[in-house]
């Protein structure tokens, strides 16, 4: 269970410095706090140069617990990304990451803070969390969150060891991680990006079987729920649906040069 700590002194220990703090504050208007993320790991942890979190032992024989401290901030889900994307150009080259790590959903909250499914909907419905630590690399929040796809055999250095690869092959900015899933943006694509698309397809298969990738509509592109009309609401249920039953690589690899993002999800 991680807790945060009083926030009064968000920064102690950290080694922050006043410039992060108030690069953060210029983009965060709602309370910091000093956050420790924890997570279980087998025998002795990382083998990861980059991990900048603590290995503490753990109750169990053969098992550590990883450790991060960062100072965190609660913002609406709506703007979680963009801030992340607005500040980590100016928190990197202070030596400082900003990543999400709680979003969509709310398992991510219950693993953070020992929640369950309703008092996490009841306090954060609508937020993500934020968080900021000094490091180099954004690899340490995926080792502390653990992120993987146990389900298709993937697991966190899988996933570290495929980002690493795809970054000799293109650029692109990781803005967020938790347990399942990583939130991407790309400044440049590969030049094989039909192959790249398959690749993604291959190592996580979620992203076209359980995410839309095609362009709905012209009609109905950029329309929320609340303002489609039960017609409409009709018309996009059939496109979800269609879409999910026939969209391939090639789909993909459509909305990667449309939109230079990509969210990987494993259910």
């Amino acid at each position: 269970m991680s807790t945060p700590e009083d926030e009064s002194q968000p920064a102690h220990d950290l080694a922050l410095g006043d410039d992060v703090l108030q690069t953060i504050k210029a983009s965060v208007s709602s309370p910091l706090a000093r956050l420790t993320l924890k997570s279980g790991a087998m025998e002795e942890g990382p083998d990861d140069p980059r991990f900048v979190g603590r290995v503490e032992p753990a109750r169990h024989e053969g098992e550590v617990t990883l450790a991060l401290d960062v100072l965190s901030g609660v913002v609406p889900r709506a703007d979680a990304l963009a801030i992340v994307a607005s500040l980590q150009p100016q928190l990197q080259r202070l030596g400082c990451q900003a990543l999400v790590t709680a979003h969509a959903g709310f398992h991510d909250w219950c693993r953070i803070f020992d929640l369950d499914v309703l008092d996490a909907k009841q306090q954060y419905d609508g937020q993500s969390l934020v968080v900021f630590f000094r490091a180099d690399d954004p690899a340490s929040l995926l080792w502390v969150r653990q992120t993987n796809g146990v389900n298709f055999e993937v697991y966190t250095e899988d996933v570290l060891e495929r980002l690493d690869e795809w970054a000799e092959r293109c650029s692109f900015a990781v803005l967020g991680a938790g347990w399942d899933w990583v939130e991407l943006r790309f400044d440049t694509l590969p030049d094989d990006l039909e192959d790249f698309a398959e690749e993604i397809c291959e190592f996580c298969p979620d992203t076209i079987d359980q995410a839309i990738v095609k362009p709905p509509p012209a009609h109905l592109a950029g329309k929320s729920s609340d303002e489609l009309s039960e017609e409409e609401r009709e018309e996009m249920m059939e496109f979800m649906e269609e879409a999910l039953d026939e969209q391939d690589a090639g789909d993909l690899a459509d909305y990667l040069a449309r939109e230079k993002r990509l969210h990987l999800w494993w259910d």
